[in-house]
């Protein structure tokens, strides 16, 4: 998810899981840069894998490191996901920087089609975005993988191992499903397998993850926000409280959902990222941060909650906030790759209508965050940003077909570990329990999305740094 994203887009710090940066789920990480070590380059793509009288071709970026390769030595491919990718996970300090420097690893990392500068047509238009699927990235995968095989004129025993966390992560996981012949193993980090429409799930993480009292006085204070907004004579008051950039109304009903969507958003954020270590976004905000202010008992629970709303109004730069949904669906419906959405925003939106839903509603009634803003609120997005093809109807088939195509949570899988961390709200969709001796979940109690995948840390907790060793144990056996 750099141009106006934070401040023009009326939305809240997280979308549909997506923090609104440009590298996506995956965020940059922090620790020293080496870019003299990573080469960025171009190779040739096929538009549309699946057809073959398509001969039309694009140009991909991607990115090298071979300082620490000797010849016999492995190749580790890190997929990227929804949003641009960074030489920084190639030089900085991040696990698998270290893991390729102890087996001599050829590093590599794919920006995915249609996000970063991998533009395979001249605009986002939704014509255009059918040839944005995880089926066609995965292809483009398996072609840069034989190419970079000749092009480097590698050893034909090479081993691979790909690697990737959240979208990505799936994407390393299915790739090793779909072409099992291409890599001996994969690491799966923060990867969602199952595709729904409804992720009631994800808020439950999120209060857990909270912890009871403080969900409770979450709970308080929005039930009060609430009956603040079905009365006219409080809604200066909510604006006075949350700073919003344009009068609150609840007779319109879709800003009034996207007002409490990003209420949400805000305690989502932060417990989705905990004490990661990525660059920017609210890191530096911890869901201890948020709980210390909740407990604040001396204001009303919906003064703390927007207490909570001016914190994150600053970490990100906005003056107000913004909630306008009009001129959200305006702004994600431009179609140039020089858009403010081209930063991910409308290319992700596209994939969770078309393939993956992980609508993030609130329909379930053990969350503390209301109910104003369902499933149904996100459906309705996709009408109204895809309005030239979308149904409901084609959604529930695409579920149903993405689920069929990669297995959920049983995919027939070999060679596989999938890092989870407690915190993150996606472990939900992930595979949580071993599958098989060589199909392994690492659990990682007290960490949050893709945490195993970052520079350590001296405050790491002693689960992470046990979980980083074990997911070392699981490569040095897919090397054997």
């Amino acid at each position: 998810m750099a141009l106006c994203v934070t401040v023009c887009l009326a939305l809240p710090t997280i979308h549909r899981g997506r923090p609104l940066t440009k590298h996506g789920m995956l965020g940059e990480p922090r620790g020293e840069e080496r870019p003299m070590g990573v080469q960025t380059l171009w190779i040739s793509q096929r538009l549309d894998h699946f057809n073959p009288a398509d001969r039309r071709t694009w140009q991909q970026r991607y990115m090298i490191n071979d300082q620490y390769f000797k010849d016999g030595g492995p190749v580790f491919l890190l997929f990227g996901g929804e949003g641009e990718a960074s030489p920084k996970w190639l030089s900085a300090e991040t696990h698998i920087v270290q893991m390729a420097r102890t087996h001599n690893a050829l590093l590599l990392q794919l920006e995915h089609r249609f996000y970063g500068e991998s533009h395979p047509t001249e605009d986002m238009s939704t014509s255009n975005l059918r040839y944005l699927t995880s089926q066609q990235a995965l292809a483009d995968g398996a072609l840069f993988r034989n190419n970079i095989m000749k092009m480097r004129q590698l050893p034909g025993e090479t081993k691979w191992v790909v690697f990737g966390g959240s979208y990505s992560g799936s994407l390393a996981a299915w790739f090793k499903l779909k072409f099992p012949h291409l890599a001996v193993g994969a690491v799966a980090s923060s990867a969602p397998m199952l595709a729904l429409i409804n992720f009631q799930d994800y808020f439950r993480v999120v209060r857990n993850s909270l912890g009871t009292d403080c969900s409770a006085q979450v709970k308080e204070g929005v039930q009060t926000l609430e009956l603040m907004a079905a009365k006219r004579d409080q809604w200066s008051a909510i604006d006075s409280k949350f700073k919003t950039c344009l009068p609150f109304d609840s007779f319109n009903r879709n800003n009034l959902e996207n007002f409490f969507q990003t209420v949400a958003g805000n305690f989502a954020g932060v417990v989705q990222y905990n004490k990661d270590q990525r660059i920017g976004g609210a890191s530096n905000i911890t869901v201890d941060t948020l709980c210390n202010i909740m407990a604040k008992t001396e204001k009303s629970a919906v003064d703390r909650l927007a207490e909570i709303n001016d914190v994150i109004l600053q970490n990100s730069g906005q003056k107000c906030m913004d909630y306008d949904y009009d001129e959200f669906i305006r702004q994600m419906r431009q179609t140039s790759f020089n858009s403010s959405a081209a930063e991910g925003g409308r290319q992700w939106t596209y994939q969770t209508c078309v393939e993956f839903g992980f609508f993030q509603g609130s329909d379930a009634k053990d969350q503390p965050f209301g109910h104003l803003f369902p499933a149904e609120f996100f459906v309705q997005q996709c009408r109204d940003m895809f309005d030239d093809f979308f149904d409901h109807s084609m959604l529930k088939r695409a579920i149903f077909e993405t689920n069929t195509e990669y297995g959920a949570q049983q995919p027939s899988l070999r060679n596989v570990t999938f890092p989870n961390g407690s915190v993150d709200p996606w472990h939900a969709l992930s595979i949580l329990e071993d599958m098989s001796e060589d199909v392994t979940a690492i659990y990682i109690d007290g960490t949050a999305h893709c945490a195993d995948m970052y520079p350590a840390s001296d405050n790491d907790n002693s689960n992470l740094t046990q979980a980083r060793k074990k997911i070392e144990g699981k490569v040095r056996s897919f090397l054997e």
